[in-house]
C-alpha cells in the first residue's frame, strides 16, 4: 500500500498516475475535446459540430437518448440526429451534455468500488436538482449545473481507483459511523474528494465555473451557512446536494438529519426561491430524476421518504404492472401460435400479428425487409409505427457489407442486437442507415430462412428512453419469426422470397392512436 504522509504525497502520486499509467483514468476523450473546439469556433455549424460528436458512438447514443428524455424535449417532434439536437436544444446544451455524458461513460467503465451505485444514484438526483434550480435562477447555460451535479461526486470514484486499499478503510470509518466522507478522506488519504474532483476537472479544462462548483459543493465548508454571495452555480449545486441527500434520507455519519423546513430555509436564502413552492417542485424532481436515471442505467429505486420527510411504503407499485406484462407477452404468443395454425396466407398472417407484436413487447417501430436482389439491398414491406410510410419509404440497405445491423443479421444469418451498451461492436454505423432513420441505437434484426437460406430481416427498435432489448425480447421475436416461416413453408411455393413479393399490396400503419391500411401502387414496386 502506498505510504501517504501529507496531502503532498497524495497529489504526488495521481500526477504521477495521470501521466504513467492511463489506464486508471484516461485523457479526456479526444470526441470531448473537438466537440469543444467546435463550440468555441464561432464559424463552425450544426452539421460540422454534429460530425464530431457522431465520432464517438458511445456519445453519439448517450447524447440522443438525453436529447428525446422527457426532460430535454420541449416538442412532440422526436428528435432523430445529432444534427436537429443542436439544432432544437442550442450548441452550448450539447456541449455541456457532451462533456457531462463523456465523462460519464468513462467513470461508469472503471472497475467499481464498493459505493458505486450509491455515488451515481445521489449524483444524478444532484444533478437534476442543481439545473432545475439553475433555470428559477435564471443562470444562462443551467446545463452546466446538470454537468456539475452529475460530476460533483466523482472524486469519490477517483479516490477509489488511485488509492483503493485507502478509500476501503475510508468506506469502513462511514460504514461504522465514526467519520464522515471528508474527515475520513482527510485523514487517511490526506486529500477530499472535493479537491480530487476540482483537481481532475481542471486537469481535463472543464469550464471554471464547474470547476469551483465541483470543488466547493459541501455546505460544511460554509460555517455561517449560505447568504446568496457564493457564484450562483456553486450555490445551485450546494443546495441541490442537501436536496438529493434528503431525497434519499441518506445524511453522512455525524451529520444532523435534513428535514423540509431546511431545504425550505436553504432554497430561500442560498437561491432567493420562495419556499413555499419547495414541496411541489421535490414532486417535480422524483420525476425528472426517475426519467434521466433510466437513460443513463443508473438504478432509481422506490423514494425512501415523500416531500415531507414521511416514509414511503416499502411495497413495489410495479408487480403488478410486471405481472400484466408477462401475461400480455404470453398471450400474444398464445395468439401468434394460434394464427399460423390456421392461416395459409402469409399477407394476412403479417397484418393480423404485426401489430400485436408492436404492443406486446413495447416497441417503437417493426419492420419486414425483404431481398432486393435487382438492387442489391434490403427493402422495408411491411411495418407498424409513427409515420411508418414515410420511413418505410426511405429503408434500402445495401447487403453487400455487414456495416448496418440489418445486413449484418442476414449475411451472417443470426439476429443481431444493437444497444447503448455493445455499440463499440458496430463501430461503422453512420445516420445513413437504420440507427439515423430510426433515431435508436436499440434495435434487433432476426433473419428468417426458407429452406435455409435467409430472404429476409424482421427488425424491431425501442426508442432511447425505454428499455434495451433485452434476451426475453429476442426470444419473443424469435418465436414469432418461426411462425412466420410456417406460414411460408405452407404456401407451397419455391423459394418463399415470390411469396413476400406477392403479398406485399398493404402496409400497416400507425399515426396518433389510429390505424389504418395504405395501399402500394403496383408502379412503385420494383420487384
Amino acid at each position: 500500500m502506498i505510504e501517504i504522509k501529507t496531502r503532498a504525497d497524495a497529489l504526488k502520486h495521481i500526477t504521477n498516475e495521470l501521466t504513467t499509467n492511463k489506464h486508471i483514468i484516461p485523457s479526456l476523450p479526444q470526441a470531448l475535446v473537438r466537440v469543444q473546439k467546435a463550440v468555441n469556433d464561432k464559424a463552425i455549424g450544426a452539421k460540422e459540430l454534429a460530425d464530431v460528436i457522431l465520432d464517438d458512438p458511445s456519445l453519439t447514443a448517450s447524447v440522443l437518448r438525453l436529447a428525446n428524455s422527457a426532460y430535454y424535449r420541449h416538442t412532440k417532434a422526436k428528435i432523430r440526429t445529432i444534427t436537429s439536437a443542436i439544432v432544437l436544444l442550442g450548441f452550448e446544451t450539447i456541449r455541456n451534455l457532451a462533456l457531462g455524458l463523456s465523462v460519464y461513460n468513462m467513470l461508469s467503465n472503471l472497475p467499481k468500488v464498493r459505493n458505486y451505485q450509491q455515488v451515481w444514484r445521489h449524483s444524478l438526483c444532484c444533478a437534476v436538482c442543481a439545473q432545475h434550480f439553475a433555470k428559477l435562477m435564471r443562470i444562462p447555460v443551467p446545463e452546466e449545473a446538470f454537468v456539475a451535479g452529475l460530476l460533483h461526486d466523482m472524486g469519490k470514484l477517483i479516490l477509489g481507483q488511485f488509492f483503493p486499499e485507502h478509500y476501503a478503510q475510508v468506506l469502513n470509518r462511514i460504514d461504522d459511523g465514526s467519520a464522515t466522507y471528508l474527515q475520513a478522506e482527510r485523514d487517511i488519504i490526506k486529500v477530499d474528494h472535493m479537491e480530487i474532483g476540482r483537481f481532475i476537472a481542471e486537469h481535463w479544462s472543464f469550464p471554471q465555473d464547474i470547476v469551483s462548483a465541483i470543488g466547493r459543493h459541501e455546505i460544511e465548508r460554509y460555517a455561517e451557512g449560505l447568504d446568496g454571495t457564493a457564484p450562483p452555480l456553486e450555490n445551485a449545486v450546494i443546495v441541490a446536494n442537501k436536496v438529493a441527500h434528503f431525497l434519499y434520507k441518506d445524511q453522512e455519519p455525524g451529520q444532523s438529519e435534513v428535514r423540509m423546513p431546511d431545504i425550505q430555509y436553504l432554497c430561500s436564502t442560498g437561491l432567493g426561491i420562495d419556499a413555499d413552492k419547495m414541496e411541489d417542485i421535490i414532486g417535480l424532481l422524483k420525476e425528472q430524476v426517475r426519467d434521466i436515471a433510466h437513460i443513463l442505467d443508473i438504478v432509481i429505486d422506490e423514494w425512501r421518504y415523500d416531500s415531507n420527510g414521511n416514509p414511503v411504503d416499502g411495497n413495489s407499485p410495479s408487480e403488478s404492472a410486471v405481472n400484466k406484462k408477462d401475461h400480455d407477452r404470453l398471450q400474444f404468443l398464445l395468439e401468434c401460435n394460434q394464427a399460423a395454425a390456421r392461416c395459409d396466407d402469409f399477407a394476412s398472417f403479417l397484418k393480423d400479428t404485426i401489430e400485436k407484436l408492436f404492443h406486446a413487447i413495447d416497441l417503437n417501430y417493426v419492420f419486414l425487409l425483404i431481398n432486393n436482389r435487382d438492387f442489391g439491398c434490403l427493402e422495408a414491406k411491411f411495418g407498424f409505427g409513427p409515420d411508418i410510410e414515410h420511413i418505410r419509404e426511405k429503408i434500402a440497405i445495401r447487403i453487400d457489407t455487414a456495416d448496418d445491423v440489418a445486413a449484418k443479421a442476414y449475411l451472417e444469418d443470426h439476429p443481431v442486437v444493437v444497444n447503448p451498451e455493445n455499440m463499440q461492436e458496430f463501430s461503422r454505423l453512420c445516420e445513413a442507415n437504420l440507427v439515423g432513420l430510426l433515431g435508436t441505437f436499440n434495435i434487433a434484426a432476426i433473419p428468417i430462412d426458407i429452406n435455409d437460406h435467409p430472404i429476409a430481416v424482421l427488425v424491431v427498435s425501442r426508442e432511447y428512453d425505454s428499455q434495451n432489448i433485452t434476451a426475453e425480447d429476442l426470444g419473443i421475436l424469435s418465436m414469432y419469426v418461426q411462425n412466420l416461416t410456417a406460414v411460408l413453408g405452407r404456401n407451397r411455393i419455391r423459394g418463399g422470397t415470390s411469396v413476400i413479393r406477392k403479398s406485399t399490396t398493404s402496409v400497416l400503419t400507425k399515426k396518433s392512436s389510429t390505424t389504418r391500411i395504405i395501399r402500394n401502387p403496383e408502379s412503385g414496386d420494383r420487384h
